[in-house]
């Protein structure tokens, strides 16, 4: 009985560290992210781990292609990516409510899929530890009937993982290696 009491100190204890350490590294992310001038970026704690979400992402229009002003956002994101190098991430797409549902589904998975092979590009990351999602305007933050909602809808999410969670799309895209293997 003493033993199970030890054992059941220890997972609690265990357990408060990692919240401390949760919103530590929250208050640390943010912090970082204002000292770098990163706008339209805000950090939270969620139940997959920390996540950093990127509002009104831009991409060329109806595509999957970064703006080069947001990949300068992203290079001085990866350097805070780094430090959690022990980490995987899940970078997931989100858009406002417009066109059909299975264009929004795949272009914000596009998009996820373009953020997270930058963060790659940039060494933030192997490949095998980065998974991506796309919602589509599944999970809007804001009011889709204005453009100011809109923008905050659409948006890119980096989470840093700390427990494990239903498995989302892989990064690797095997149709483009089929594409590749017939060329």
């Amino acid at each position: 009985m003493l033993e199970i009491k030890r054992n059941i100190r220890l997972i609690f204890f265990l357990f408060v560290v990692a919240l401390i350490f949760a919103s530590c590294a929250t208050t640390d992310i943010k912090n970082r992210l204002a000292e770098m001038g990163v706008k339209n970026a805000s950090v939270k704690k969620t139940h997959d781990g920390v996540t950093i979400n990127l509002e009104n992402i831009m991409f060329a229009e109806e595509s999957a292609v970064l703006q080069e002003a947001e990949k300068e956002k992203l290079k001085k994101i990866a350097e805070i990516l780094k430090m959690f190098d022990e980490n995987e991430l899940l970078v997931t797409g989100h858009t406002a409510l417009y066109g059909t549902a299975s264009a929004r589904k795949t272009l914000s998975e596009e998009r996820a899929r373009a953020v997270a092979n930058y963060l790659v590009s940039l060494g933030v990351i192997e490949k095998d530890k980065i998974k991506i999602e796309g919602f589509g305007a599944e999970k809007p933050v804001a009011s889709n009937k204005t453009k100011a909602g809109m923008a905050k809808n659409r948006r890119v999410e980096i989470t840093i993982l700390d427990i494990a969670d239903d498995e989302p799309l892989p990064l690797h895209d095997d149709t483009e290696d089929e594409e590749t293997e017939e060329d």
